[in-house]
């Protein structure tokens, strides 16, 4: 299982349907199906009932839809974290600085 796997299993749910999920994510259905089963596979749940009309969630796949809204919450939030520890330097600065202090103008 990776993080995009639980993405993909997210939408699936909130749209109740593989086919939509499929086109929203821009993925090849029977791609979207593979790794569902997968992940039914590697916990030993039926997260889903299909039928014709759709798929609908059972209450395992219920509760593994909040344990992935979780870690995709918390992997957005990690990404915003890392990146905001990142130093920012505008371009003003950056040439600033070699006009400054390379090229001895403004002393």
């Amino acid at each position: 299982m990776n993080i995009n796997d639980l993405y993909i299993y997210a939408k699936v749910y909130e749209l109740k349907s593989i086919n939509k999920a499929s086109k929203e994510l821009e993925y090849a259905q029977s791609n979207i199906t593979q790794r569902i089963q997968l992940l039914e596979e590697q916990f030993n749940q039926n997260f889903f009932v299909r039928s014709y009309t759709g798929i609908k969630p059972t209450k395992e796949g219920r509760i593994f839809y909040e344990y992935s809204k979780s870690v995709i919450t918390n992997t957005e939030n990690l990404k915003i974290t890392f990146s905001e520890n990142k130093k920012q330097i505008l371009c003003s600065e950056l040439l600033f600085n070699v006009l400054y202090k390379k090229q001895g103008i403004y002393e």
